[in-house]
């Protein structure tokens, strides 16, 4: 008997109202190998293959799908996980036969032995098939991709978890004296101006070598920590190793107003836009208020947002010839009449040209204030949506960092998935209050979705098989 179109129309809706199937379909949109990447790392699995039982895929994909939930501790993984259909869900991709999954004592033993890079590879492939489909081209800002960095702390405490922490002294030289130990990591995200995604674009931990001398310039008994600056040299050159041609302006906070920044920008034809502070760099202030003098410095009529709008260029700072803006947000007041922002002056540097034109200086203002995206869609999201980044799976510095890589790239099919949720938003800049709209459901409501939907569905026995067969015959295929 021949369906009829309103059964149909039931079972397509009845389809789309499963979030797993919704997530599995992101997967296949943007990246269908996916599954086969983690396959990869079984052909350079260092363990001898008669004493394995468990798969470096398998544990790879049981990961990723752990994250994909936001499940936060490896304990609740295992509580969820040790379910028939959760197991059977998991051999689909995996590509195996279990009875059960492994011990969090395997995992970690596991991830220990696997090279960090491995999963940066995986990242770097993600992105770069993203850009390449030019999928995330409205997200450009004058042709150029916006990156964001900022570092953030992954780990403090008074117990060093291993050799490569960083060390803080604090109330040296009284009685309560005491040292904590931090993990901190340096994150480049790809930020889509105007819209709150951003995708993880470069990571650099930042850590001590355990190995190291010390350092004669400060004493013989102490050894010069790993900064969030010397991090950036790193990450830059692995950025421009694996995107030699594309083009960045990069956007940071005060901390990075140097010269050896601008230099290192310069050097591999980058843009910036670097957030100024008083007192960050005295001449700097010393060269605008010269301008302000000599009436040089160009003054936009007040806007919408923001008022003392301004800005002049060519000031010198170390062979660099940079532009100054500012801008002074108005105050944001609530339904109740109460202040929700207060009024702020923002003042910042970069080598990108300013016209006296408010719409240009407009939108170099939004760029620059958009690099909160870094902290509250990135960082924060992961921290306290999600509650991935605030628990440590791991002490062992192998294992800790193959777990962040893991949250990174769940992440970026998590931000496709918002993505593909809100095309409406996609485009939409900041909205009259001066802050983004805020998201159309809320973000627990969907990791619980994922998390029931993973957990009751079975996804061989599904009849939603036939659409997910094209994954699978494709991965076979690769």
């Amino acid at each position: 008997m021949a369906r009829s179109r309103q059964h149909e129309r039931i079972q397509r809706n009845d389809k789309d109202d499963d979030t797993i199937y919704k997530f599995l379909r992101i997967v296949k949109k943007y990246f269908p190998s996916l599954m086969n990447e983690f396959r990869k790392a079984d052909s350079t699995d260092p363990r001898k293959k008669n004493y394995i039982h468990y798969s470096l895929q398998f544990i790879l994909v049981m990961l990723f799908f752990k994250n994909a939930l936001t499940i936060s501790s490896m304990t609740a993984m295992v509580s969820l996980f040790e379910n028939s259909k959760v197991i059977s869900n998991l051999m689909l991709f995996g590509f195996c036969k279990y009875a059960a999954i492994p011990c969090i004592k395997t995992i970690n033993q596991v991830l220990a032995i696997l090279p960090p890079s491995f999963l940066m590879k995986i990242r770097h492939k993600i992105i770069f098939t993203l850009i390449r489909s030019k999928r995330l081209n409205s997200g450009r800002f004058r042709k150029l991709w916006v990156c964001l960095v900022d570092g953030t702390q992954t780990y403090g405490g008074e117990i060093p978890i291993n050799d490569h922490c960083l060390t803080k002294t604090h109330n040296r030289g009284k009685e309560n004296e005491h040292t904590t130990y931090h993990r901190y990591v340096l994150e480049a995200k790809l930020w889509l101006f105007g819209t709150k995604y951003v995708f993880s674009l470069g990571t650099e931990f930042i850590e001590n070598d355990p190995n190291a001398g010390p350092n004669d310039t400060r004493g013989q008994e102490k050894v010069k920590q790993d900064c969030e600056l010397a991090a950036f040299k790193r990450l830059a050159q692995s950025i421009k190793n694996e995107y030699p041609r594309l083009d960045i302006v990069f956007v940071f906070d005060a901390l990075y107003v140097s010269q050896n920044v601008m230099q290192l920008c310069k050097d591999n034809n980058w843009h910036y836009v670097i957030r100024y502070k008083d007192g960050t760099a005295s001449s700097i202030m010393d060269e605008v208020n010269a301008a302000i003098k000599l009436k040089t410095f160009i003054d936009i009529p007040n806007q919408t947002n923001y008022t003392d709008i301004g800005f002049c260029s060519s000031i010198e700072y170390y062979g660099h010839f940079i532009n100054f803006f500012k801008a002074t947000n108005k105050p944001v007041l609530g339904e109740n009449g109460k202040v929700i922002e207060k009024a702020m002056n923002f003042m910042w540097i970069t080598d990108l040209t300013i016209k006296r034109d408010p719409v240009c200086v407009l939108e170099l203002i939004s760029l620059g204030r958009g690099r909160w995206c870094i902290e509250n869609q990135g960082f924060n999201r992961q921290k306290r949506w999600e509650n991935l980044l605030v628990h440590l799976c791991s002490w062992n510095d192998t294992a800790l960092k193959n777990h962040y890589m893991l949250i990174q790239l769940a992440d970026i099919f998590r931000t496709l998935m918002e993505m593909d949720e809100n095309k409406a938003e996609e485009k939409k800049v900041y909205a009259s209050n001066g802050k983004y709209k805020s998201l159309k459901r809320a973000f627990t409501e969907v990791s619980n979705a994922l998390r029931e939907s993973f957990k009751k569905s079975i996804i061989r026995e599904s009849v939603h098989w036939l659409e997910l067969k094209v994954l699978i015959e494709y991965d076979a295929a690769v």
